[in-house]
């Protein structure tokens, strides 16, 4: 089980490409209004579009907390624009002390630190919408958290999860030993589209089904919504875009004939709904 000490140091390393034409996305750094790298298309805040959609029909407030916002801070800056109050929370690390701060001078952006969102203080019914974008899959004590979710989020309130999907990752590394005679390819060898990473228990600890999904959710107190398919909004070049454009028009296809009940995209995007009574 991974340690709170090691999960912090984990995430004050500094995994940022100095290079910005090497990185994955140009915003990782929190320089939202930088222009992407030649080559380099789309803006990865765009991904987030559809859901502040939802949320402004269903979520019963504008209260929204982003747990592990990250150096970038995207999804808090684009919540402010789409109207909503947001604060950021984050680790209390020495690096995140410096986005952090950076967030409230320049966008105006209320943040939280503490060791864990468990001691964090916030109180009961305190947010109407709370996120955890590509965060919960490093987090070691999953119902804890969810069921802290659960109590700060006021009643009918939403939690919205960007999960890694174990089923489509299984597929995706049976497809790519199928194509290299047998072996699983390195990140360097095939950086587009190589699994490595995306299952090491360093960074990873956990992938998702429809059925855990649903089971965590429940556990904790939460009603299934819907499964959202994801655009997958990330920077990258051309060749690297048509690839995830496909597998999001295929997930379209499958969402719409299993009634949200499958995709094929490489992210589940669930959301949970506190219950209006009784919860």
């Amino acid at each position: 089980r991974l340690t709170r000490e090691a999960l912090k140091a984990l995430y004050n390393m500094n995994l940022v490409e100095e290079d910005k034409s090497k990185a994955g996305y140009y915003d990782v750094v929190g320089m939202s209004d930088a222009t992407p790298p030649q080559g380099y298309v789309r803006d990865g805040r765009d991904r987030f579009e559809a859901t502040f959609r939802f949320l402004k029909k269903q979520a019963p407030g504008r209260r929204l907390l982003d747990v592990g916002s990250g150096m970038s801070a995207q999804l808090v800056q684009r919540a402010k624009a789409h109207g909503f109050i947001p604060t950021a929370f984050e680790l209390d690390t020495p690096l995140m002390r410096v986005a952090m701060r950076r967030l409230e001078e320049r966008h105006g952006i209320k943040s939280v630190l503490a060791d864990s969102l468990l001691e964090a203080g916030f109180p009961d019914a305190s947010f109407d919408v709370v996120t955890l974008w590509e965060v919960f899959e490093h987090l070691p004590n999953q119902l804890e958290i969810l069921r802290e979710v659960h109590r700060i989020l006021v009643p009918g309130g939403i939690v919205v999860l960007q999960l890694p999907f174990y089923t489509w990752l299984i597929a995706k590394v049976r497809i790519l030993r199928l194509l290299n005679g047998g072996r699983i390819p390195t990140h360097r060898e095939w950086p587009m589209i190589s699994p490595i990473g995306m299952f090491g228990p360093e960074m990873h600890l956990y992938n998702y089904t429809h059925k855990t999904v649903r089971n965590l959710l429940a556990w904790s107190g939460l009603e299934l919504v819907k499964f959202q398919v994801d655009r997958n909004y990330f920077i990258g070049s051309y060749p690297k875009l048509v690839i995830q454009d496909a597998f999001y028009y295929l997930s379209l296809i499958v969402s719409f004939l299993t009634r949200g009940r499958l995709t094929a995209n490489v992210f589940l995007l669930p959301y949970g709904r506190k219950p209006r009574t009784g919860g």
